[in-house]
């Protein structure tokens, strides 16, 4: 059987759904002939599904990629990697222990009013306010995506990358990246140019499609990404 990697956040684990088998990437696969791993983490940032790709396609083939961007203002830091250079093998790593913090704006809200969070909060102050917009910031990130995109092709693996926010990915939006001159090293031959949230808005009454305030889908909405948004701007063969 073919194989599909499905990198993204909490909107491609299935979040908030009663099973996860039913979130729009095991739907797509399924209507389409594949075999599917997910590599997608709830509130992961782009360089760490970058990374969770690279780890993957180092280990095994995939006939098609699909990574679902999502938003740029995340920021991923590991925070108790020396555990592992004290043991004495140093390849030993506990997979149920978490090493890696997901900073997300609420993240960064907490800092500032004082909460309790695994990183000091003037750690997670100084990323978002010094870090997480910075040129080299962004630019690393392009670069990661590009580079990720020419090794894709020389190993001859589909890769698609799929927008679910219009706010940073939007062309109509202040915040997008696509302002950014950096932004044209991305390859958009496999890019879906019309992000889903704006797709939805602009064809459907997303309350209707939503569990929580206008982001994570309910069951009809991923049945509507996987069955209607998909197959319209893309193909695999």
């Amino acid at each position: 059987m073919k194989k599909m990697l499905l990198a993204g956040c909490s909107h491609s684990v299935g979040f908030g759904l009663d099973n996860v088998e039913d979130s729009w990437g095991n739907i797509f696969a399924k209507n389409n002939g594949y075999e599917l791993t997910n590599v997608s983490v709830a509130a992961s940032s782009l360089q760490y599904s970058i990374h969770a790709i690279i780890d993957k396609i180092a280990k095994e083939h995939f006939d098609v990629i699909v990574f679902q961007l999502t938003t740029l203002d995340r920021y991923p830091i590991s925070y108790n990697g020396d555990a592992r250079f004290l043991n004495d093998n140093i390849l030993k790593v506990d997979e149920n222990k978490r090493d890696v913090f997901h900073l997300v704006p609420a993240n960064y809200l907490e800092a500032v009013n004082g909460g309790k969070l695994p990183v000091k909060a003037e750690n997670i102050r100084f990323f978002y306010e010094d870090v997480m917009y910075s040129n080299f910031y962004l630019n690393a990130i392009i670069n990661e995506i590009h580079i990720l995109q020419e090794l894709l092709k020389c190993k001859g693996v589909d890769f698609i990358l799929i927008p679910y926010d219009d706010y940073f990915w939007g062309y109509e939006s202040f915040m997008n990246i696509w302002k950014l001159e950096q932004s044209s090293k991305i390859d958009k031959t496999r890019y879906v140019d019309y992000p889903f949230m704006k797709w939805l808005k602009d064809n459907h009454n997303p309350n209707d499609y939503y569990i929580d305030n206008g982001f994570h889908l309910n069951l009809e909405g991923h049945k509507l990404f996987a069955e209607q948004y998909l197959p319209s701007f893309i193909k695999v063969d």
